[in-house]
């Protein structure tokens, strides 16, 4: 059973770059651009690897590839895509506004990222005839144009916001938050529950027989989702009245560059904090946030097989792809999170002070795959 992909650091870079420009406008409807030589040359890599990362694009609908003609920048707009002001339009503006606080801006123009803050919030302002503004706060604190310039109708954030700059920036407009919940910030807020993501991964592994179960999580700040799950996997743990030693509570490094969480730069080897699965009485099964590969590969380099010697539950912001064999994962359904933040905040525009404080919590979903297996009687 084939877990994980080989790492292809240009062809991610290729992608993600192509990608970002387009959300971006640095590449605009109907723009041509460069040749398949042309990236293979900048990237260093073969053409069959730039076409690979170009059919994936396609397959997006953000370009259009023309036999003998080139690849063009698809014309349809998608709804993430900033759109034209007028007197009508700047009134009806939804900024959708990142904190490096939460993930810098790289992780933000990752597919993974992209896809459910843009699916979410269009399918929502789209039907209620709301445009679609982006933003990104990095640490210097500096707002974007959008906010300074009144383009705003309404603010739905993700990551904790500075005292100082809600105050200046975002005083007296309807915000509503996404996941990392602030009480000082006085609005609504919409988040996974990270109980029940913490339960159903524990309960799905007990069903099967699991009896010692490891939790593994990159970082551990101060009222973080880290900490939110690290809380609900002991909660869960003693639910079902299992042991929960400290060694059974994985903390890796997730070292801040320039103030920023950034994307691994390729596969990091975290075998040397998975060694208790080396012992003899180890854990028969590890729970994760997301990235199961690397925990894959990194089991592998101790001589252990997922699922054979190790179950992994790992975590995605999306449902799989219908009919497509997956690892067994918690779906934190960021697309619907970020749907009910959009909602809410429509609500507050149109509804103004008659529109109730409330914190809405999403119920994830397990989907059980492949990378889970009963535990034998004599291991539990």
């Amino acid at each position: 059973m084939e877990l994980g992909r080989t790492y292809n650091k240009a062809f991610d870079e290729l992608e993600h770059d192509l990608r970002r420009d387009i959300y971006r406008c640095h590449l605009l409807p109907g723009e041509k651009i460069s040749s398949e030589l042309q990236l293979a040359r900048k990237y260093r890599i073969s053409r069959g690897t730039v076409r690979k990362a170009l059919d994936s694009l396609a397959a997006e609908g953000l370009i259009v590839r023309v036999r003998g003609g080139g690849t063009f920048v698809a014309e349809r707009q998608p709804p993430m895509r900033l759109r034209s002001f007028s007197p009508v339009t700047r009134n009806r503006q939804i900024l959708f506004l990142s904190f490096s606080t939460a993930f810098s801006s790289d992780t933000l123009h990752l597919k993974d990222t992209f896809g459910p803050i843009f699916d979410g919030l269009g399918r929502i302002l789209n039907a209620r005839r709301y445009n679609l503004l982006i933003g990104h706060v990095d640490t210097s604190w500096t707002p974007p144009a959008c906010l300074l310039n009144g383009d705003a109708t309404g603010i739905v954030f993700h990551g904790h916001v500075r005292r100082d700059f809600r105050e200046r920036y975002m005083s007296g407009l309807p915000c509503i938050g996404l996941q990392h919940v602030d009480p000082e910030f006085d609005c609504s807020w919409v988040c996974i529950d990270n109980y029940r993501r913490s339960f159903l991964a524990v309960r799905h592994l007990y069903e099967l027989g699991h009896r010692k179960i490891a939790l593994c999580l990159r970082g551990l700040e101060p009222d973080s989702l880290e900490e939110e799950r690290l809380w609900g996997f002991r909660r869960a743990m003693r639910h079902f009245g299992l042991p929960c030693p400290e060694e059974y509570c994985i903390i890796t490094p997730s070292a801040r560059i320039d103030g920023e969480i950034r994307p691994d730069p390729g596969m990091p080897d975290l075998s040397a904090y998975l060694k208790i699965f080396t012992r003899a009485d180890r854990p028969t099964a590890l729970i994760v946030e997301h990235d199961l590969p690397k925990f894959a590969a990194s089991l592998n380099k101790l001589g252990l097989r997922v699922p054979g010697d190790v179950s992994i539950v790992s975590g995605d912001n999306e449902p799989p792809p219908p009919g497509h064999e997956h690892p067994s994962f918690i779906c934190d359904r960021f697309s619907d999170v970020c749907a009910e933040g959009g909602r809410l905040v429509i609500d507050l525009i149109e509804n103004g002070d008659k529109t109730e404080r409330k914190t809405v919590l999403l119920t994830p979903v397990l989907y059980p795959g492949n990378s889970v297996r009963p535990v034998p009687p004599e291991r539990t």
